[in-house]
């Protein structure tokens, strides 16, 4: 996974902002190809929903983990990369 993420030289508010706007300029059809395979799975996304409400930092987590938790925030991920994927 740490991989994949070397691959989106973006920062994480920069990807959700651009997922969310559906903005292929940033997102090019290389890095949404390599979200679409980053997607949490849901009992990953259960244990940052628990992480987060347990009151922990998010600062302790590894850098793969603060991702995949920001991005797990967007609704309807999956499909919005899908459409993104496609748009390019």
């Amino acid at each position: 996974m740490a991989i994949s993420m070397r691959k989106i030289d973006l920062d994480t508010e920069t990807v959700v902002k651009a997922i969310h706007s559906f903005d292929t300029n940033i997102l090019s059809m290389d890095y949404t190809e390599v979200l679409l395979r980053m997607i949490p799975q849901p009992e990953e996304i259960k244990s940052y929903r628990e992480y987060e409400r347990q009151g922990r930092s998010i600062e302790e987590m590894n850098d793969v983990d603060k991702f995949l938790l920001q991005i797990s925030k967007v609704e309807r991920l999956e499909p919005k990369l899908r459409i993104m994927f496609y748009m390019n």
